[in-house]
């Protein structure tokens, strides 16, 4: 018997929400899956570099007695992001997080109504959601619920600006491509939501297998950290937008321009000398008016 075989004879099964997961270890399932792969190698550093800068350049121009609230609602995988994030931003964002392991998105947008009543323009919403909506025996059966939910909590706050993290893509599974396939599907119709929603913008997790955990659930370290760095630089930019000065023009009232009016009147009055030699007038007399 070989090595694969093996791992199939020895593999247990077991229960996991009320189902049996008949999913293998995590090397023999990634074996048969498309691995999308966004930054390779030597690529992270370079993504990790230029964003740093990226985030440097918005905190410089940022106005710091400005304040900030930043609200994180997600499931399990939205642990730990408070405490990175509080170390990439300034003193004035201030974060909050509100973590629900287990929660499918319709109870964490109900835990958001309440908090999305006080937000206002210069503050953001970063919405975490999914992981615990699709169904490892029936993926796209939650999946227009889910797509509904997000779409109504969107248009029903247009008082704040709303970030969606789009849910990451499951290598933990053995049949793991028709939920990543519905996973992708929910994440194009977000996209084109936030399009025609001013106020939410869309940010799509990398993909690469080497930002997992070893089981392929969660992202590992290097992983966090990158969606952490992508998460600051779309919030700082996403708020210095909507916090713009605007330019602010007095109103003009030509009746009170005293100054402007003297110069009109002054044009007006002045007699245009002309240096143009004038032409003689002619009279025709070979007009049929004038007949010789």
């Amino acid at each position: 018997m070989n090595e694969k075989n093996e791992d199939v004879g020895n593999y247990i099964p077991t229960i996991v929400n009320g189902a049996i997961s008949n999913s293998f270890p995590f090397k023999s399932t990634t074996e048969n899956s498309v691995v999308v792969s966004d930054v390779n190698g030597d690529s992270v550093h370079a993504v990790v570099v230029e964003l740093r800068e990226t985030i440097q350049v918005h905190l410089e121009e940022d106005n710091p007695s400005m304040e900030h609230k930043i609200i994180l609602i997600g499931d399990s995988n939205m642990r730990g992001y408070v405490s990175t994030l509080q170390t990439l931003l300034d003193s004035n964002y201030k974060l909050y997080s509100i973590v629900k392991p287990g929660s499918d998105t319709n109870e964490l947008l109900n835990t958001a109504k309440g908090t999305s009543k006080k937000l206002t323009q210069q503050d953001i919403i970063v919405l975490c959601y999914g992981t615990n909506d699709f169904n490892q025996r029936n993926p796209g059966k939650n999946y227009p619920n889910t797509f509904q939910n997000i779409k109504k909590f969107i248009m029903s706050n247009s008082h704040t600006n709303i970030l969606v993290i789009n849910t990451p893509v499951r290598y933990a599974l053995r049949n793991n491509e028709a939920m990543n396939k519905t996973i992708s599907k929910l994440s194009v119709k977000l996209q084109k939501l936030v399009k025609i929603n001013p106020h939410s913008k869309f940010l799509e997790t990398p993909k690469d297998i080497n930002l997992y955990t070893k089981h392929g659930l969660y992202f590992n370290k290097k992983g966090k950290y990158l969606i952490n760095l992508k998460v600051a630089s779309l919030l700082l930019s996403i708020l210095a937008h909507n916090t713009k000065k605007p330019i602010v023009l007095n109103w003009y009232d030509p009746s009170t321009d005293t100054q402007n009016n003297m110069k009109i009147n002054t044009a007006i009055n002045i007699n245009r000398n002309s240096g143009r030699n004038r032409k003689i007038l002619v009279t025709r007399t070979d007009d049929f008016l004038w007949p010789k």
